[in-house]
Formats: C-alpha cells, sequence, structure tokens
C-alpha cells in the first residue's frame, strides 16, 4: 500500500512540475529549426538585453527591454550572419500573435548583417512587464513606418520553406 502511495505521488509530483515549466513558457518556436523550444522569460532576459527607444504611430515614445530576434532564433539553431546562404535565404520566418495575427520575415532580412535595424524582441518596457494588451512580448520591426508587423502578444515564431 505504501509502495502505490508513493508512486501515485512521484506521479502527482511529476504532473505538477511538468504543468508549471508549461506555464512559465512565453514563447515557441518550431518549423524548420535545429530544435523546437519552448522558452521562458527568465531564458530570454539571459540573452544580450538592449534599451531600444520606439515611437509609436500616435507620436508617444517608450524606452523598450529587447533582445535582436536573431539571437532568440539562434537558439533554436537557426541560423544567422554567413550561414544565411544558399537553401536558408529562402526561409521565412512567421511571427504568431496570441490572436492570430501573423507577420512574415525572410530570415535573411531579420540579420543585423543584412540591415541596419534588424527586428527586436521587447521583453520589457521601462524595466518591468510588458502590459497585457501588448505582451508578454511584443516584435518591433524599425525599418517598419506603418508598424504592421509590430506584432503585439507574441506567442510563436515558425521557420519554414514557403510553399510556391
Amino acid at each position: 500500500m505504501k509502495k502505490h502511495i508513493l508512486l501515485l505521488f512521484c506521479f502527482v509530483l511529476t504532473l505538477v512540475t511538468v504543468n508549471e515549466s508549461r506555464a512559465q513558457a512565453v514563447l515557441e518556436i518550431g518549423g524548420d529549426v535545429g530544435e523546437r523550444l519552448s522558452l521562458t522569460m527568465d531564458e530570454l532576459k539571459a540573452l544580450h538585453v538592449q534599451k531600444y527607444l520606439a515611437q509609436s504611430m500616435k507620436g508617444d515614445t517608450a524606452t523598450y527591454d529587447v533582445v535582436r530576434l536573431i539571437d532568440v532564433l539562434a537558439l533554436a539553431g537557426v541560423p544567422s550572419g554567413s550561414q544565411v546562404k544558399g537553401e536558408h535565404v529562402q526561409k521565412v520566418v512567421v511571427v504568431t500573435a496570441a490572436d492570430g495575427y501573423k507577420a512574415v520575415f525572410s530570415l535573411a532580412e531579420l540579420d543585423p548583417k543584412s540591415t541596419d535595424n534588424a527586428a527586436l524582441l521587447a521583453i520589457g518596457v521601462y524595466g518591468k512587464s510588458l502590459d497585457k494588451r501588448v505582451g508578454p512580448l511584443r516584435l518591433i520591426v524599425p525599418n517598419d513606418q506603418l508598424h504592421s508587423r509590430w506584432v503585439r502578444e507574441v506567442r510563436s515564431i515558425f521557420v519554414v520553406y514557403p510553399q510556391l
């Protein structure tokens, strides 16, 4: 009887641990990547966090805590820099929000070696968490003047070959 109770306890403890780790995941990365990932905010904060002053379409400004999107993708084994050639130039990155909104990029345009203003993933603003209406993650694309690819409530990123 004690053996059954101990096994049941271990099973429940495993379920609680799995559920807690799932609850902490804020970003899923999948598709044609080296390794599918479920990243937590702590894992994103462990990357090189920078400050970025962004202006909204309304004209007000905010200082975001950001990581480069290419650095986030690198955690999943996505190539960057001089590795983005040949078949990798054909890859497309799809960023999806909680409401299903999607923004699409070529892998090459996300790399800082290809552009001066590569896409950024905001993980905070003014040193605090993003507002629930925007976060927990927000994509910022400095060169997009209309902000049409500034995705709020980012939940997943998939790297794919387009079907032509």
